[in-house]
């Protein structure tokens, strides 16, 4: 009886250490055994049959054999559809149920068969990562070719969530802090994010003979929507229409407020009329399950955007800018079905706003393009309505605090404009 139950503690041993080494602490405390009983009765043993050993330079034990070196094929996926049969995808599958996982493991899934940009000299089979040595060494791979100091959110994110479900390791907090991946929330660094009209104007002349982007960064710009949800707007969902507004001129400046231009228009001030084509499109935010009503203004945009649709529409499209016409979206697969495409749009933005005098470090951390349409957006918005957070909140959030905190923090030029009328 007593061999039988030793065979099954160094089974439920050896497929704990199969894809991670550990020390004998956490096996240990895996086999809810001491120490010195778990290391006499079955890690010595194991060691002395040859079955396992001490990874070099550690204190840790894995399966004998496991090479560190990344070089060994060993280590490499033979296929790529073998990637959702590894222990480790399944074990993370198992253990987690976190909205995006899937999004975090098709992340994974880039990095493991070098299909990351920047990244595709690492390849590795997810079963095959030893932690720390293989955390170790693609972080500091990752950040020298990256060119960072820091990961972008979404490896770490990623590379996280596969340590703490897909290796099951205790990942403590001070550990996290020390590789740079620990799981703090990044506080708000690009609120007063804004593009300033000369830039916007100089983007849109350099996107003119790319139509499709043409009308992707301009309706993105002017709904800041999420980058994955722009892919699951139909083109059923945009609306076309003759929009006139009355204004004024005065001194060089634009009014428009209605009960003003009723006293200019009795002070004898003449008042002017422009219709022009403009476009409401319903959006449904998957992150918030609500639908909100977005606007597009800017004419340029507007009619590049109906020929748009309508060519579309000719194709027998479905989507506005996704192809699939089956693609059923929903709140769990948006993000991963669409991650390919919005990280090869993230790229070409990046490249954009670099050429117009943006920097590394501008949009936070790491250069996310896409959001900083959307961050660009929600200040052209504030910016056009004075600030009023009520009115462009209900644009797109729930709360104003959330909009104010993480988008919209005035920017201080428009602070000290505010400011110029007072009188002390």
């Amino acid at each position: 009886m007593s061999e039988i139950l030793n065979d099954k503690v160094n089974k439920k041993m050896l497929d704990f250490i199969k894809t991670c080494p550990r020390t004998p602490t956490e096996i240990s405390n895996h086999l809810h055994l001491s120490r010195e009983h778990t290391y006499r009765a079955f890690i010595k043993p194991l060691v002395e049959l040859g079955k396992i050993a001490k990874v070099e330079g550690t204190d840790r034990y894995g399966i004998k054999g496991y090479s560190l070196d990344l070089r060994n094929v060993q280590r490499i996926l033979a296929q790529d559809t073998k990637f959702d049969d590894c222990q480790t995808i399944q074990n993370w599958r198992a253990n987690n149920n976190a909205l995006h996982r899937e999004t975090k493991i098709s992340t994974l899934k880039r990095i493991c068969l070098g299909k990351r940009k920047g990244l595709k000299d690492w390849k590795i089979n997810p079963d095959s990562w030893i932690h720390p040595k293989d955390t170790v060494d693609f972080i500091a791979f990752a950040k020298e070719k990256l060119g960072v100091d820091e990961l972008p959110s979404g490896i770490v994110i990623a590379l996280r969530a596969f340590i703490i479900y897909g290796l099951k390791y205790n990942l403590s907090e001070a550990e996290g802090n020390s590789l740079g991946i620990s799981g703090d929330k990044a506080e708000p660094a690009t609120a007063h994010l804004e593009m300033k009209s000369d830039t916007y104007e100089s983007c849109l002349k350099q996107l003119e003979d790319e139509i499709s982007y043409y009308v992707k960064f301009g309706f993105s710009f002017h709904t800041f929507v999420r980058p994955a949800i722009r892919y699951t707007i139909k083109i059923d969902d945009l609306k076309f229409y003759d929009r006139t507004i009355k204004y004024a001129k005065i001194d060089d400046e634009i009014v428009t407020e209605p009960k003003i231009l009723q006293l200019l228009k009795n002070e004898g001030i003449e008042i002017h009329s422009k219709t022009q084509r403009a476009c409401t499109v319903m959006v449904f935010e998957y992150k918030t399950l609500k639908n909100y009503s977005k606007v597009i203004y800017d004419e340029r945009i507007v009619l590049a955007l109906e020929k748009f649709v309508d060519n579309r529409r000719t194709r027998g499209f479905k989507y506005l800018f996704w192809d699939n016409n089956n693609t059923v979206f929903n709140k769990k697969n948006y993000r991963v079905i669409t991650l390919g495409e919005v990280e090869k749009d993230n790229e070409f933005f990046v490249e954009l706003f670099f050429k117009n005098g943006y920097k590394n470090g501008d949009f936070g951390k790491t250069a996310r393009g896409n959001y900083a349409i959307r961050h660009f957006g929600v200040q052209w918005w504030l910016q056009k309505t004075n600030y009023n957070y009520g009115l462009v909140s209900e644009m797109g959030w729930e709360d104003i605090t959330t909009l104010r905190n993480w988008y919209g923090r005035m920017t201080p030029e428009f602070r000290d404009k505010g400011l110029r009328g007072v009188f002390i």
